[in-house]
């Protein structure tokens, strides 16, 4: 890490913003320059420089795993309620410690801190700053060991409710009989009414003391308070008649334990040098950092689970699961690892290795993307079935899958969170010739020409203004648009074409069109063995396909892979120097020489029955591509036909679905009473509309679902309490408020009534906060009136 010379930006608004690249970016990264120089890569003269440095960052990227540092004054607060208590062996654990702002004021209080959080980069920074304290990388939503009981934990936790139901249920395991929690909760949290689990566990403690916050936390939509809680008597004595109960990871790591388990004898000590990585992991960039941190963890305290191998040639061994443990041995230079070695198909590699990767956190947007690509080309997952696995709409999977249409060079801004998601999307509506383009153009240089912290609308309408229209890519005949009034071009004072743009988007679309339904009849009847295709996260023309049905062309998803690129010839006119254009031209012989080999590889596959011709019109620009061809599907016709069957039953249920609603729609509806049928439709729509943060109530408590299962909306329907539907009715009402864009001034009246009925003060504050600026604009513009009309009068009486 080098030292930056020079001027240095300024913290507030600028250094995330204006930093060059290599400079420390992660809050590990500026602690560790810190310690190496004695001085911050950023001018910040304040004590509370690293609570600054979170939120700056959280300005520029957001708030990333819910990390809320507590502000110095609230730290404080917490601590102060400490004086309170006399713990055993004057020691306390700091749950879910952060950047270790609470810690501070622990250690000042000449306590004996121990700390822990999820976020291994979090410890490994508090370790760096705060070395008489221990850390170590916890999950408490894991009951992975019986736990140390504490006479005293002081936390600032996850404030989501999942995750907060998780904290308070390893808080009841881990506090003492005679232990105190002072933790930071939602305001009124543990006085409202809970599904009968969550009720269940809040039950479990006494609230001793209660009182409100001197600051909030940044970028938290809560108000908060702090509570000190301890164990209810009734909890106590439940909680000895208790045995440990391991669960999931935890049992499979006590039953590895049991002496004379099958899997127990399956465990060998394995070589290094005898393993090789899992070619199927998504995560292909393993952070540094986090390799240090875990390596130091298994010197401290062992591994607790053994990686799993499966055997290959020669005595080798290939990764299963743990690459990062396996790589933490190779950096505490290990010679073995503890490891089950287990016969495994690459099916089920593939898939035992993106389940354990694409849920967590730090996994790029690309490795993401190839996760879920990776399960499409193995042929037996549909973009349906990936959705389903994940917990995602079947639309966020195709939108993640199109990021695979960028040019590398706006992968790697993704990865590296240089641009956001939804520009990525909008580039991939152009071809990879104008993304080349608008790279070299706008995301290059470091000036006002640079397009990277655009809003996304910004984005789009300056992408459709300049590069939209470009006639130049698009391979219809363009002899009628050269001498067109609306192609900008053709007043050009020099006569260039090469940047002339349609300004008739109508126009262009239809001839876009009519070039590609000749195109795809003339390849049918030219060689019918070539598939017209688009990817399957593709968005198809519904024109293009409707009329290409009707001429008995069929479209077909494949997954699609480029020809190799023909070599461009270089122009000698090009070049100054004559040895210039000998190495171009040097190049360019090499070149296609290659492009040969490939050439004929891909004919011989072909030929073989391995790949087949295909022409791809996915993305408007019609052009030749080859298909891998399913072998397995060509050796069992029987399970195609059913394939084929279930995809008939689909679009049969499609357009059951669609003439229906145009039935709906086109009739007048009946103004009888709602049906029971009709009650449980309605409640099933409203479903939709249910925040995720209200899934717990609904019983729903997987924190990594994104979305309701219609299996979920059945069971809810089932047991939907009149609670739960007012919770509905109103989520919807919410959300309606929230999406609706038409300005009403009823609706503007409307919407505080309905907060004031549930939250009162809070409503009241907002109101008198916003009437109060208006009284006041409205004093000034009411006594300039009087004046004006006052002046006028007197202009009449004298005239």
């Amino acid at each position: 890490m080098e030292k930056i010379e020079g001027n240095k930006y300024a913290l507030h608004n600028s250094y995330f913003k204006n930093k060059k690249q290599g400079s420390p970016d992660t809050l590990l990264e500026i602690v560790q320059y810190w310690k190496l120089y004695g001085e911050l890569p950023f001018n910040y003269t304040g004590d509370d420089w690293l609570y600054q440095t979170v939120i700056e960052r959280q300005k520029k990227r957001g708030v990333i795993l819910s990390q809320y540092p507590t502000p110095d004054c609230l730290a404080k607060q917490l601590v102060k309620l400490t004086d309170n208590f006399l713990p055993k062996n004057n020691r306390v654990l700091n749950a879910c410690c952060g950047i270790g702002q609470i810690t501070k004021y622990l250690l000042d209080s000449k306590l004996d801190v121990t700390g822990f959080d999820i976020d291994e980069e979090l410890v490994e920074l508090c370790r760096s700053i705060y070395p008489d304290a221990e850390y170590y990388t916890y999950d408490y939503r894991e009951e992975i060991m019986e736990e140390e009981k504490w006479d005293l934990i002081i936390s600032n936790p996850p404030l989501e409710k999942a995750d907060l139901h998780s904290f308070l249920s390893w808080l009841s395991r881990t506090l003492s009989d005679v232990g105190y929690a002072i933790i930071l909760l939602p305001k009124d949290y543990l006085g409202k009414t809970y599904p009968p689990k969550l009720h269940k566990c809040l039950r479990r403690f006494d609230v001793c003391h209660k009182e409100a916050v001197c600051e909030e936390s940044k970028y938290s939509m809560l108000s908060h308070e702090i509570c000190i809680l301890s164990l209810t008597e009734e909890y106590k004595k439940e909680r000895t008649l208790q045995k440990p109960k391991l669960t999931g990871k935890a049992k499979s790591i006590a039953e590895d334990k049991i002496v004379g388990s099958e899997d127990l004898r399956s465990i060998e000590m394995v070589p290094l040098d005898k393993i090789s990585p899992n070619p199927f992991n998504p995560r292909k960039r393993i952070k540094q950092n986090e390799l240090i941190s875990l390596s130091q963890g298994i010197k401290e305290i062992g591994l607790i689970q053994a990686i799993t191998l499966r055997p290959k040639d020669n005595n080798c061994y290939e990764i299963v699961c743990g690459e990062r443990r396996y790589h933490a041995f190779l950096l505490n230079k290990e010679e073995k690892i503890p490891a089950f070695i287990k016969e495994y198909t690459d099916e089920q590699v593939l898939e035992l290795a993106i389940a354990e990767n694409v849920h967590r956190e730090n996994l790029t947007v690309m490795e993401e993307v190839n996760s879920y690509k990776a399960l499409l080309d193995n042929g037996k997952w549909t973009i349906d079935d990936i959705a389903r696995k994940f917990g995602q709409k079947e639309m966020y999977i195709k939108n993640r899958l199109r990021l695979l249409l960028l040019i590398p060079d706006f992968q790697n801004l993704l990865d590296d969170h240089e641009i956001k998601v939804s520009i990525g999307i909008e580039l991939t509506k152009y071809t990879k010739e104008i993304q080349g383009r608008i790279y070299k153009e706008h995301f290059v240089h470091e000036d006002s020409t640079n397009w990277k912290d655009l809003s996304v609308k910004e984005f789009i309408t300056r992408t459709e203004r300049i590069y939209t229209n470009d006639l130049s890519v698009f391979p219809f005949d363009k002899t009628e648009c050269n001498t067109c009034p609306m192609n900008t071009g053709t007043y050009n004072l020099f006569g260039e074409t090469g940047n002339s743009r349609c300004t008739d988007t109508g126009c262009l679309e239809g001839k876009k069109r009519e070039y590609m339904i000749s195109l795809c009849k003339a390849q049918v009847l030219q060689d019918a063995s070539v598939e017209i295709c688009v990817q399957p996260y593709d968005r198809v023309d519904e024109n293009l396909n409707n009329i290409l049905k009707e001429s008995g062309v069929g479209i077909t998803a494949a997954i699609v892979k480029e020809f190799p690129p023909l070599p461009e010839k270089p122009d000698k006119a090009k070049y100054y120097k004559e040895e210039d254009y000998i190495k171009a031209h040097d190049e360019y012989l090499a070149a296609e020489y290659d492009y040969s080999e490939q050439m004929e590889k891909v004919h011989a596959e072909i030929k073989a029955g391995n790949l087949k011709k295909g022409l791809y019109v996915g993305d408007g620009i019609p052009r030749y591509c080859i298909i891998p061809v399913d072998k397995s599907k060509e050796n069992n016709p029987v399970k195609n036909l059913e394939e084929q069957n279930m995809k008939n039953k689909d679009n049969a249920l499609k357009q059951i679905f669609t003439e229906s609603l145009h039935l709906l729609k086109m009739q007048k509806l009946p103004g009888t009473t709602l049906s029971l049928f009709e009650d449980e439709l309605f409640i099933f729509i409203l479903l939709d509309y249910l925040d995720k943060k209200d899934y717990p109530l609904f019983g729903i408590t997987n924190p990594k679902q994104n979305i309701l299962t219609d299996k979920d909306k059945d069971t809810i329907i089932k047991t939907l309490s009149p609670e739960q539907r007012g919770i509905l009715i109103r989520s919807f009402m919410v959300k309606y408020f929230a999406s609706n864009n038409k300005f009403s001034p009823k609706l503007n009246v409307l919407l505080p009534q309905l907060a004031i009925q549930y939250y009162p003060a809070e409503t009241k504050t907002i109101v008198s906060k916003h009437m109060d600026t208006y009284r006041k604009s409205n004093e000034i513009i009411t006594s300039k009136i009087k004046k004006y009309k006052e002046k006028t009068e007197y202009a009449k009486m004298i005239s």
